[in-house]
C-alpha cells in the first residue's frame, strides 16, 4: 500500500499501485581497488529515460528514468557518490553508513570504487543477503545494531566519532542532495528527443517515491535550479517550460512519516516512533525537515 503527498508543485497521485514492479539483478563484481581520493568523475552512469507504453495517453506522456540500472542498483549513488567522493578528497580514512537499504550499498560501492574503508550499520531485522552483499561485493563492514533506522544511525553516528571516519547520512546532506538533482538535469536533455521541436523540457511533473526525503529534497533543488537555467537560456535558444512542475511524493502505508508531517504541520516521528510496514528499508521514523518544509511552504500541500 501507498499513500501520496502533495507539496509545491500541485501534488496528486498519479501512479496505480498494480503497475509497479520490480526486478532484482545480481551486483557487479567488484573492481579493483583505488588509491583514495584518485577518483574525480562522477561515480553515477546516465541513465535511460524511456515512454511507458502502458501509462501513456494521447493526452499524456509519461516515462521512466531508469536509475535502477545504476551500478549498485539504485538512484542513490548519485547523492552518496558525491559525498564519499568530496570525503576522500579532504582524506577521510573512512565512512560510517547507516542504512539497510540502497543508501549503505550505495556507500558501500562508492566507498570500494575510491578506495577508502566503510562501515554499515544496519538494524537487527536485515537480512543476511544484504550484510553478504555489503561485505562479499563491496568489502564493507556490516554491523548490526537496533531495531530501525534511527537506532542503527546512533550507532552509525558513534562509530564514525570514535574513529574520526566521516558519517555518511543516508538522506539528510545537501551534497548529496545536489547529486540527486542530476536526475532532473538529464530528464530535461533526454525529453528533447521526444520533444518534435527537440526542445530542452522541464517535465510538467515528476512522481517519486520518498523514504527519508533526500531524493524528493533533490528532485525540488533540481526542478528549481533547471527552471531558472531554461528561462534564462529562453532568450536565445527554444526551450519548453511549463508554468509549473508537480512533485508527487509517494510513501508505503506504515512508514509514511513525510505525509503524517504534513498533517502535523512540521517535521515529526510516526505515531509510536516505528515503522510498522515489513518494508522497514523504504522509510524512516523522522522524515527530512528541508524537504517538509519546502512541501509546506506551498499552498496545494496535502497529505
Amino acid at each position: 500500500s501507498s499513500s501520496s503527498s502533495s507539496s509545491s508543485w500541485g501534488l496528486s497521485p498519479l501512479l496505480d499501485q498494480d503497475a509497479a514492479t520490480t526486478t532484482t539483478a545480481a551486483p557487479p563484481p567488484p573492481p579493483t581497488m583505488r588509491a583514495p581520493g584518485s577518483v574525480v568523475a562522477p561515480l553515477h552512469v546516465r541513465t535511460p529515460l524511456v515512454r511507458s507504453v502502458a501509462l501513456s495517453t494521447p493526452e499524456r506522456a509519461v516515462y521512466f528514468k531508469l536509475d535502477c540500472l545504476q551500478p549498485p542498483g539504485s538512484f542513490k549513488l548519485r547523492g552518496i557518490g558525491r559525498v564519499v567522493q568530496s570525503c576522500a578528497a579532504r582524506g577521510v580514512p573512512g565512512v560510517v553508513s547507516s542504512s539497510s537499504g540502497n543508501a549503505g550499498i550505495a556507500t558501500a560501492y562508492a566507498a570500494q570504487q575510491v578506495g577508502l574503508a566503510c562501515v554499515v550499520v544496519v538494524p537487527r531485522t536485515t537480512p543476511a543477503s544484504i550484510r553478504r552483499l555489503l561485505e562479499e561485493a563491496y568489502g564493507a563492514t556490516a554491523v548490526e545494531h537496533g531495531a530501525v533506522w534511527d537506532e542503527a544511525n546512533a550507532e552509525a553516528t558513534r562509530i564514525a566519532e570514535a574513529r574520526g571516519w566521516a558519517l555518511v547520512h543516508p538522506f539528510a546532506d545537501p551534497v548529496a542532495w545536489a547529486g540527486h538533482a542530476t536526475l532532473v538535469e538529464e530528464c530535461v536533455e533526454q525529453l528533447a528527443a521526444f520533444d518534435p521541436q527537440g526542445r530542452p523540457t522541464l517535465p510538467d511533473c515528476v512522481v517519486a517515491s520518498v523514504g527519508g526525503g533526500g531524493l524528493l529534497q533533490g528532485i525540488i533543488t533540481g526542478v528549481v535550479e533547471q527552471r531558472q537555467r531554461l528561462l534564462e537560456e529562453a532568450q536565445t535558444t527554444d526551450v519548453h517550460v511549463p508554468p509549473r512542475t508537480k512533485v508527487v511524493a509517494v510513501e508505503t502505508t506504515g512508514a509514511n512519516s513525510f505525509a503524517h508531517s504534513l498533517q502535523s504541520g512540521e517535521a515529526s516521528p510516526l505515531p509510536g516512533g516505528q515503522i510498522t510496514s515489513i518494508a522497514k528499508s523504504l522509510g524512516a521514523v523522522t522524515p527530512l525537515a528541508a524537504a517538509v518544509d519546502a512541501a509546506l511552504a506551498e499552498p496545494q500541500a496535502a497529505g
